[in-house]
């Protein structure tokens, strides 16, 4: 695949997936979730010369991506309900502004020295990655390494289970696996993905992914 494909996929007219009730053994396919991919414009130049400064030799990967927009959440939930005392709504994978990547590493960095990693023993990955997205509500961030022997790889950065193999080889591989399948990608990255029918408190869990639901 390659970007266009990736962005063929972003501008589908009326995307969803099926869902099956979370606790449904069976995973019987029962609900369809309407899902939108909110886009932001193209990064500017100033931050086109941060993702370089940031970056280095692998922002040439990933400029294409922000040339088009600087910041996706894809799969928002066009329903929201309440869950755990407040107001929901869930999405599927976000995709960080330039200019939100310091703050973001940083808070990434202080989530695994909570955790009790050390520099001296946290993999590649973990020490020089920047954090460039997460999948929302989860408190887990995906990362690109930027200098060594993983320089150009993501890395899913897991709370949890911090695991210190790349998950793709590069930032294209990682916007393929998301096109391939992108409801077993968000539930082999934690199943942090529920979405809701706005009526009951029933969390549904995404199982295939529609490109066009029609209207």
């Amino acid at each position: 695949m390659n970007l266009d494909d990736f962005e063929a996929h972003l501008n589908h007219i009326a995307p969803g997936f099926r869902c099956y009730e979370c606790g449904d053994q069976d995973e019987k396919l029962a609900f369809i979730a309407r899902v939108d991919n909110r886009i932001c414009p193209a990064a500017n130049a100033s931050m086109l010369v941060l993702m370089e400064h940031l970056l280095g030799s692998v922002s040439e990967a990933m400029k294409p991506f922000y040339m088009k927009h600087d910041g996706v959440l894809m799969y928002d939930d066009r329903l929201e309900t309440k869950w755990s005392g407040g107001l929901f709504r869930s999405a599927g994978i976000k995709f960080f502004p330039i200019e939100n990547w310091e703050q973001n590493t940083q808070d990434m960095q202080n989530m695994l020295s909570d955790m009790g990693w050390q520099s001296d023993d946290m993999p590649n990955g973990m020490i020089r990655g920047v954090a460039f997205g997460e999948i929302p509500h989860s408190g887990n961030y995906f990362a690109v390494e930027t200098e060594g022997t993983n320089v150009g790889k993501v890395f899913y950065i897991d709370h949890d289970d911090c695991q210190g193999e790349p998950i793709a080889q590069s930032f294209q591989e990682f916007l393929d696996s998301i096109v391939l399948d992108p409801a077993d990608f968000m539930n082999r990255h934690g199943c942090y993905t529920r979405y809701s029918d706005g009526i009951t408190d029933i969390q549904w869990i995404p199982q295939q992914y529609v490109a066009d639901l029609g209207s």
